[in-house]
C-alpha cells in the first residue's frame, strides 16, 4: 500500500479549479457488455475525453501513453470505458488478484463524487486483467481501501495496450436523486514503469482541494432505488489448545455460529446498518510485530467489514499534523461486539452524520468486570464551501458502574487555494467504578499548512492532558504540550534518472506534564523518485524522549529503497538505527540503542501466482556497556494462486524467533531468558463473487519451542503444536 500511498499524497498536493470542466455521459438504451472489448454501439456514440495530463512525478506534463476515456449510463447503472494505449504492451503490468490488491499493477481508475459536496468521492480502479480495486477518496484526495463495493469491471490485452470496462451500480453509491443530477467526476491512470500518474481534468496544485477541481457530469433523471441488504453468514469452527501433553478441544471456541447484518436505505444519501451475532473472525491473522520494550501496545488495522464502511466518516481534523492522538475512532477496541448499529449518510444538502452503538462482550481494563460494556459513537458536520466544515463529536464507553465520555468540535477552514487552517478540541470525563472517582482531561489540536507545486509547509500546536482517557481510539502518548513545524521543497527534472526529488524537514518541541521536561524531534529527509516506481528515501532524526523523569537520546539514522525491478519483482527494503530507552524495566531505565532492517519482496512470475516475503529484525543495545538484550526475527511467506477473479489458495507461513543474548549478564538476578520460537502456519481456500458473498475453508496451526516434561510445558529445541485451528464460514450479500 505505500504506492497507493505516494499516489495520494501526490493528490494531496493537487488542486482543482472550482466548478471544473463539463463532461458529456450518452443515456442508452442498450447496455455495453462488461467483457474488456469496447466493441458495444454505446461506445460508438459516446463523448471521448483524452486530454490527460501527469501529476506525478510533476504536475501538466503531457503522458508518455494516450489514455480515452467515455461514459454512458441508464436507469440502473453508470458505464465507464478507459482504452490505455500502450507502445509497449509486454511491458504491462497486470495481475489475477484479490480485491484492493492492484496498486502496483498498472490501472485506470474513475473517481466519483457523487454527492457534488467535495468532502469526498468513490474512486474505482481495475487492472488489464480486470482485477478490481477501491477506495473512499477525501477532499484532498487521501484514498482508504478499507470499504468495498459491488460494481463489475472486465479488461483486455491487445496490441495497443489495453481496455477497461466498468460498470457501477446505482444502488452501490449514494447520490441525490433528481431530474438533474450532478456530480463531480475524474479519471486517473499509472503507469508503473515510467513511475508516473495521469489524471483527467487537469490538476493545479494552487488552486484548491482535489475535488473543488473535478470535471462535473450532468445525469438526467436518475433515480433512486431504495437500497436492502440482508448479509446472513454461517461459520463452523473446531478449535484445540495443549493441555496436559495432548490436544484438547475448547468446547467454547468450537461449534456453529449463525449470524446476520443488514442494510437499509433511509433515505437517497442515509443508510442503516445492523447487525446481531457478527461474525467477526478474521480470515488471516494479525502479521507479527515486534512486541518487547514497548512504551505503548502495537496498533493493529481494523479488517472487519461492519466497521470499515463508512469509517472515514469518523476521522477528526487536527490530529493528522503532530496530535498525541492516532485516532479518535478505533473500532477494534470493540472487540467482541454481540450487536452492533450504525448509521451513516447526510440529512440535506450540508449535513453529514454518523453513528456507531455497540455491545461489547470482550474485557479491556483491568477494572472491567464480566459484564458487557456498551459503546456509543455519534460524529455530525456541516459542510461549508469547498471542503470546509465544523463538526462534533461524542464518544462513550459505559462498563460496571464506571464510564469513558469524551465530547469534541473540530473544523477545517480552505483559506486560499494554497492555504488551510484546521483543528479541534477535545473534552473527556471518566469515572472509576471501583472508587466513584471522576477524571476531567482534554486535548486540543491546531494547524495551518501551505501547499503548491514546489513548497508545502505546516505548522501546529498541541496540548494534551495527563491521564487523558479515549476508550473509543487510540492515544501513543498523553501528558505534553508541543509545537510542531515541517517543511518541503520539492525539484523536478527531465533526467531518464531522477523524476523529483524532495527535500524536507519534520520536527517538534515538547513539554512533557508529568515531569516538567521537555523534548523533541528533528528530522531532515531526502526523497528521490526514480522510474519503475523507484523510490529512495535518505533520513536523520536529532532527538530526544522524556521517560520516568529521564531525558534519553532518540537520534537515529534511516535509508528506504522501493522498486519495480522488474515486471515480476517489487521489494522495499529498510535500514536504519536509533537511540531509545530501555521501556521494559521502567523503575530502572537506561540508555539503549536499536538497530532493524526491514524487507518486503513481491515475486509474480506469472498473472495468478505471487508470493510475498516480510523480514524484519531488530536488536537491543544497552549503549553502556554494549550488551545485546533482544535480537528478534520476523519471517512472514504468503504464497497465492489466483486460479481466476474468485478462486484463490493461500498458504502463510509466520517464523518468529526472539533470542536474549546478554539479558542474563545485564539482569542476573532474572537468570537466562529461553530463546522464544514459534511456528504458524495457515491454509486458506476461498472463493469471492462480490463483497459480503464470500466462501472460505481455512486451516491454522501453532507450534512452539516447547515440549511437555509430565507437569508443565517446559522450554525445548524442538517445536511442539499449542494450538490448532480448522473453519469454514460461508455469507451471502442478498441485495433487494
Amino acid at each position: 500500500m505505500k504506492k497507493v500511498a505516494l499516489l495520494i499524497v501526490s493528490l494531496l498536493l493537487t488542486d482543482y479549479v472550482s466548478g471544473g470542466m463539463e463532461i458529456q455521459a450518452v443515456r442508452t438504451d442498450v447496455p455495453p457488455i462488461i467483457d474488456g472489448f469496447l466493441d458495444d454501439v454505446v461506445w460508438s456514440k459516446t463523448p471521448t475525453y483524452s486530454d490527460f495530463k501527469t501529476f506525478q512525478p510533476d504536475f501538466n506534463k503531457v503522458p508518455s501513453e494516450l489514455t480515452i476515456t467515455r461514459v454512458a449510463y441508464d436507469d440502473e447503472y453508470l458505464y465507464f470505458a478507459i482504452e490505455a494505449h500502450d507502445s509497449e504492451p509486454g511491458k504491462i503490468k497486470a495481475s489475477v488478484t484479490k480485491w484492493d490488491n492492484i496498486f502496483q499493477d498498472d490501472w485506470v481508475g474513475v473517481g466519483l463524487d457523487a454527492l457534488n459536496d467535495q468532502q469526498s468521492a468513490y474512486a474505482f480502479a481495475a487492472n488489464a486483467c480486470g482485477s478490481q480495486g477501491d477506495l473512499m477518496v477525501n477532499s484532498d484526495g487521501d484514498g482508504d481501501p478499507s470499504e468495498d463495493f459491488i460494481w463489475d469491471a472486465a479488461g483486455s490485452i491487445n496490441n495497443n495496450g489495453f481496455n477497461v470496462e466498468m460498470r457501477i451500480p446505482l444502488q452501490s453509491i449514494r447520490f441525490d436523486d433528481g431530474r438533474e443530477v450532478i456530480m463531480g467526476l475524474f479519471f486517473v491512470r499509472q503507469l508503473s514503469r515510467y513511475s508516473e500518474m495521469v489524471i483527467f481534468p487537469e490538476v493545479f496544485p494552487d488552486k484548491g482541494s482535489l475535488l473543488s477541481q473535478t470535471g462535473k457530469i450532468i445525469f438526467q433523471g436518475l433515480k433512486y432505488h431504495r437500497n436492502y441488504e440482508i448479509l446472513p453468514s454461517f461459520t463452523q469452527t473446531s478449535n484445540r489448545e495443549a493441555q496436559g501433553g495432548a490436544l484438547q478441544k475448547l468446547k467454547d471456541e468450537s461449534g456453529s455460529d449463525i449470524g446476520i447484518t443488514a442494510k437499509l436505505g433511509i433515505t437517497p444519501t442515509l443508510t442503516l446498518d445492523l447487525t446481531v451475532n457478527p461474525d467477526f473472525s478474521q480470515i488471516e491473522s494479525d502479521a507479527s510485530q515486534v512486541d518487547v520494550n514497548l512504551r505503548y501496545p502495537n496498533f493493529y488495522q481494523e479488517k472487519r467489514p461492519f466497521f470499515l464502511e463508512g469509517i472515514k466518516n469518523f476521522d477528526i481534523a487536527g490530529i493528522q499534523n503532530g496530535s498525541s492522538i492516532s485516532h479518535v475512532v478505533h473500532t477494534r477496541m470493540i472487540a467482541d461486539p454481540s450487536f452492533g448499529l450504525k448509521l451513516s449518510g447526510k440529512l440535506g444538502s450540508n449535513n453529514a452524520l454518523a453513528a456507531i452503538i455497540a455491545r461489547d462482550e470482550s474485557l479491556i481494563y483491568e477494572e472491567d468486570t464480566k459484564k458487557p460494556a456498551d459503546f456509543g459513537i455519534l460524529r455530525y458536520k456541516r459542510l461549508l464551501h469547498d471542503e470546509s466544515y465544523i463538526g462534533g463529536i461524542i464518544t462513550t464507553r459505559e462498563h460496571g458502574g464506571g464510564f469513558n465520555r469524551v465530547v469534541g468540535i473540530d473544523g477545517l477552514w480552505r483559506l486560499s487555494g494554497t492555504m488551510k487552517i484546521n483543528g479541534n478540541t477535545l473534552y473527556g470525563m471518566s469515572k472509576n467504578p471501583e472508587n466513584g472517582r471522576v477524571a476531567n482531561a482534554h486535548n486540543a489540536d491546531l494547524s495551518w499548512s501551505y501547499g503548491d507545486r514546489k513548497y508545502y509547509t505546516c505548522v501546529g500546536i498541541h496540548d494534551i492532558s495527563k491521564n487523558f482517557r479515549l476508550d473509543t481510539g487510540y492515544i501513543p502518548r498523553d501528558g505534553t504540550t508541543s509545537l510542531t513545524l515541517s517543511g518541503q521543497r520539492s525539484f523536478y527534472f527531465k533526467s531518464k534518472i531522477f523524476q523529483k526529488i524532495d527535500a524536507g524537514y519534520w520536527g517538534n518541541v515538547q513539554r512533557d506534564k508529568y515531569y516538567d521536561m521537555n523534548d523533541g524531534r528533528h528530522n531532515f529527509y531526502l526523497q528521490f523518485l526514480m522510474p519503475r516506481s523507484t523510490y529512495i528515501e535518505l533520513y536523520y532524526a536529532k532527538g530526544s524522549e522524556v521517560f520516568e523523569g529521564e531525558l534519553f537520546d532518540r537520534s537515529g539514522i534511516e535509508m528506504e529503497l522501493t522498486s519495480q525491478i522488474f515486471k515480476s519483482l517489487f521489494f522495499d527494503l529498510e535500514i536504519g538505527t536509533k537511540g531509545s530507552p530501555w521501556y521494559d524495566d521502567p523503575d530502572n531505565p537506561f540508555q539503549g540503542d536499536i538497530a532493524y532492517q526491514t524487507a518486503f519482496i513481491n515475486f509474480q512470475p506469472t498473472e495468478n501466482f505471487s508470493s510475498e516475503v516480510i523480514g524484519v529484525r531488530e536488536i537491543f543495545t544497552s549503549r553502556d556497556d554494549e550488551l545485546d538484550l533482544y535480537d528478534y526475527n520476523i519471517l512472514r511467506i504468503k504464497t497465492t494462486y489466483q486460479l481466476n477473479k474468485y478462486f484463490f489458495v493461500r498458504g502463510i507461513l509466520d517464523y518468529t524467533y526472539v533470542k536474549y543474548p546478554d539479558y542474563a549478564a545485564k539482569y542476573p538476578e532474572d537468570g537466562k531468558i529461553d530463546d522464544r520460537k514459534s511456528l504458524t502456519n495457515e491454509f486458506l481456500l476461498g472463493f469471492t463473487y462480490i463483497p459480503g458473498t464470500v466462501v472460505y475453508l481455512g486451516y491454522g496451526s501453532i507450534s512452539e519451542n516447547l515440549e511437555y516434561d509430565g507437569a508443565d510445558y517446559i522450554h525445548a529445541n524442538t517445536f511442539t503444536e499449542m494450538k490448532r485451528g480448522l473453519f469454514f464460514k460461508a455469507s451471502y450479500n442478498w441485495r433487494l
